[in-house]
């Protein structure tokens, strides 16, 4: 498989007023085309700044961080955007949508902004809406759907650019245990039927246990990398 993102030796630190923070400690693993990964760890184990970072939202204190084995320590701010807007996905806890656009307004929205004609920008959204089972929605706002929904909307955003990589971090934090099972199943089929590659970060073991691979993050560095039957 083609290596999409690939970390050597990273380590992240903060300052905490003048005392510097190590946030991840030396980590190095890589993700290819075609993965569904879980990214697990307690709270401030360093699971979501290791995202941050392979979102490119971030640059490491330490290390190497490539991307299709491009090194980017030297890609300026404006290289690091276009990489992030061509080729990766973002799906958040809190969904983040638009209040006052409907379900199909807001998946368009990302190809608006890059300037698609708006009849093709609604027609790719209301493919990705079907796509992920939400056909009988497209016109509805965000507070007329359930929470549920509004990730599955979340997620045919993140999908309409097309990009080599999902994120969701926590994508099932605040849901009901059915409605997360609902989530992840779209994300497993998203994977298995159009090859998305998709990397999670979780604390729940159930979200973990649906995905192929299983990294652990403990106290900034890496502790586990499973690979195995789901």
């Amino acid at each position: 498989m083609d290596q999409l993102i690939a970390l050597e030796g990273v380590s992240k630190t903060f300052l905490s007023g003048k005392r510097p923070v190590p946030v991840l400690q030396s980590v190095s693993l890589s993700v290819s085309a075609g993965e569904l990964c879980a990214i697990m760890g307690v709270s401030g184990s360093g699971k979501s700044t290791l995202m941050t970072l392979m979102g490119l939202l971030d640059r490491p204190s330490a290390g190497r961080l490539l991307f299709r084995g491009r090194d980017l320590g030297p890609a300026s701010g404006d290289d690091l955007a276009d990489i992030r807007n061509r080729e990766i996905g973002f799906i958040f806890q809190a969904f983040h949508l638009l209040p006052r656009l409907s379900a199909l307004d807001n998946v368009a929205m990302p190809l608006l902004y890059r300037g698609t004609p708006r009849r093709e920008a609604l027609a790719r959204a209301e493919a990705r809406l079907e796509q992920v089972g939400l056909a009988h929605r497209l016109h509805h706002l965000p507070d007329e759907m359930s929470g549920g929904q509004r990730q599955r909307v979340a997620v045919a955003r993140a999908l309409i650019g097309q990009p080599s990589i999902l994120l969701a971090d926590e994508p099932t934090g605040n849901l009901d245990s059915q409605s997360a099972q609902d989530i992840m199943a779209t994300l497993v089929a998203l994977n298995r039927d159009i090859g998305a590659t998709v990397i999670i970060v979780t604390h729940d073991p159930s979200i973990a246990a649906r995905c192929h691979r299983r990294i652990l993050i403990r106290d900034g560095r890496l502790a586990e990398d499973v690979s195995g039957p789901c």
